[in-house]
């Protein structure tokens, strides 16, 4: 989800209530406030899940390259097979890999195309081997392996996070997302996404994902830290983007229901209200400067007065409040 820099129509005085009254807040929206902006689920529109989405080239015969093997898929099978209790790792990889491309519907060709990942990742050939299991669940997703393939993917991606291949991983983690989004780690896998694209200061991406974990898995146990994560994200967007309001309010708007969802005593929730103080009173000052603007020399009371009026009836709770009062009255006494 790109924020797209467009007004927001949301009740601010309202979230800025619910974070004073977290309780009330979370009885009415345990699990996230919606907005404009907000991820639907279920939809992948950035740029990463879009190449996630793009499925991997059907394996074929060539001229040059790959010579198609007339023998039977089982004699293949069989060969492969020697090679590899023969300790020719690489020379079962190719025949495995000859298999699939000369007999692709053959029964055989799920079992070599399986066997041809997991001997990659013996070999420690941990990108081609995620490949290589990516490629049985795109064209053999009904593999008895399915759920085996998944736990070594992800086995993957969480390799390269912990070796801080951050990009790689971030792939990896986003092709497990959208190759299996009703396995039971998906939600993990979409936050583990988000963790990479955090660390690598992806802010945009990292606020997607974090997004439609909160969106597409409310009752995960990732839902909660997702909330959190991603209010941290837009945090980090408003101090890069300070003069961009939609982002500002998305910020508050999530901050908020993080702030309304997470248990009191979450070590994660301190930061979290500090951050949302701070982008409230940001709000506040950029609006009482406009006041302020118009309190002036070159324009006229009434469009003074209108300005305080304005600012008091979106944001009766700030803290310059009094001060937008106490002016009011001088420019009504006037």
């Amino acid at each position: 989800m790109k924020i797209k820099r467009i007004a927001l129509f949301a009740a601010i005085a309202a979230l800025a209530a619910a974070v004073a009254t977290p309780a009330t807040a979370a009885s009415q929206d345990a699990a996230r406030l919606r907005d404009t902006t907000a991820h639907q689920p279920g939809n992948f529109d950035d740029d990463l899940f879009s190449a996630a989405q793009k499925e991997p080239e059907r394996k074929a015969t060539g001229f040059f390259f790959h010579h198609r093997d007339k023998r039977p898929a089982a004699v293949q099978f069989e060969e492969a097979g020697k090679k590899y209790l023969a300790g020719d790792l690489k020379g079962a990889c190719r025949a495995y890999d000859r298999l699939v491309r000369s007999c692709p519907y053959s029964p055989e060709a799920p079992r070599a195309q399986y066997n041809l990942g997991a001997i990659l990742e013996r070999r420690e050939k941990y990108k081609a081997a995620f490949d290589e299991y990516r490629y049985l669940l795109t064209y053999y997703p009904e593999s008895s392996k399915t759920g085996v393939v998944l736990e070594h993917m992800f086995a993957i991606a969480n390799w390269q996070l912990g070796r801080r291949k951050r990009e790689a991983a971030a792939k990896s983690f986003a092709a497990i997302a959208v190759a299996a989004p009703g396995w039971h780690r998906a939600a993990e896998a979409l936050f583990r996404l988000g963790e990479a694209n955090f660390a690598m200061r992806e802010w945009y991406d990292a606020a997607d994902a974090f997004d439609s974990v909160a969106s597409d898995y409310p009752s995960s146990e990732y839902a909660l830290p997702a909330m959190e994560r991603h209010a941290a994200a837009l945090y980090a967007l408003s101090l890069k983007y300070k003069e961009d309001e939609a982002i500002q309010n998305r910020a508050i708007t999530v901050a908020t229901a993080a702030a309304a969802a997470l248990p009191k005593d979450d070590p994660a929730r301190p930061k979290l209200v500090e951050h949302l103080e701070d982008l409230l009173d940001r709000r506040d000052a950029r609006a009482f400067a406009i006041a302020k603007f118009y309190d002036g020399k070159r324009h006229k009371r009434e469009s003074a007065i209108a300005a305080y009026e304005e600012f008091l009836r979106q944001y009766p709770r700030s803290p310059r409040a009094e001060e937008a009062r106490a002016r009011l009255e001088v420019l009504r006494a006037k």
